[in-house]
């Protein structure tokens, strides 16, 4: 069996300070200090990995638990972590195998005890503003729908060369694409891995920003259905109708917003065909 790569593992505090009399269980422990083992010329990859993967998990804990104000919760997994790190990679009778299963083990622990939590939290956001933003799009789209064809907002419109009806369903397609991007997350992350605790999202998009972005290229997109630019057909159902029809609009939305994350290749595609792009 190869000795450990690391001398020995310490429990250590925001301040780089390791070693007695701080311990696992002290308020101080939030980081893992390793003391390498300078002899050991090659180490052995499975030791690396784990070295790797016991630090991912301690990152995930420091983000997931906001020391103090969740001592209880953080401390428990950290006192773990500290001891499998302590097995695997210390000493002469280092035995990284078996640390490596336990940290397995403790990963699929703090994603069923945190899993729940951060996706239904991160729902909440979303929704949250979906709703902030949707309620000044349904105000306009209701003052929109009646207004009289020989009104003064209508006439207003119609010299800026915008038609009350088109801009009424284009309200509703906004909507449409902020409840899209609220089930698109709901729906795409039905088992969570370690990554998905810490960063929601791949593209670190805040909610906020993402349904602005989303709600863009789906308005995009609808314009291009609107001028016959980009055509699609769903039973008799015309895309072209999104600026006529305003559940069309609000369906298209909705679709462009559950299929968020491949609208941005969908819009740069079509962007690059109209200009000869290839």
């Amino acid at each position: 069996m190869p000795a450990g790569i690391c001398r020995a593992v310490y429990p250590c505090d925001r301040n780089g300070g390791y070693g007695p009399p701080l311990v696992a269980s002290s308020a101080d422990a939030v980081e893992i200090f390793f003391e390498m083992d300078p002899t050991v010329q090659s180490p052995p990859e499975d030791q690396l990995t784990l070295k790797r993967d016991i630090e991912r998990l301690l990152h995930a804990l420091r983000t997931l638990f906001i020391l103090p104000d969740q001592e209880q919760q953080f401390r428990p997994f950290y006192a773990q972590l500290l001891s499998l790190a302590q097995l695997g990679l210390a000493g002469p009778t280092a035995a990284p195998a078996i640390a490596s299963r336990a940290l397995d083990n403790l990963t699929s622990e703090l994603i069923d005890d945190q899993g729940a939590r951060v996706k239904n939290g991160h729902i909440r956001r979303l929704a949250g503003w979906a709703a902030l933003y949707s309620v000044p799009c349904l105000i306009v789209y209701a003052l929109l729908s009646t207004t009289h064809a020989d009104s003064a907002t209508s006439r207003w419109l119609l010299a800026l060369q915008i038609d009350s009806r088109a801009l009424a369903s284009f309200m509703l397609l906004w909507v449409g694409s902020f409840i899209g991007v609220v089930l698109s997350y709901g729906s795409r992350t039905t088992t969570m891995s370690l990554a998905d605790l810490v960063t929601v999202d791949a593209d670190r998009l805040r909610p906020s920003v993402r349904l602005l972005f989303a709600g863009t290229l789906t308005m995009i997109f609808g314009i291009l259905l609107f001028l016959g630019i980009v055509e699609l057909k769903i039973g008799t159902v015309s895309s072209t109708h999104v600026g006529s029809n305003s559940l069309v609009a609000f369906v298209v939305g909705s679709l462009c917003g559950i299929s968020e994350l491949l609208l941005p290749g969908t819009v740069t595609k079509k962007a690059g065909d109209l200009l000869g792009i290839k």
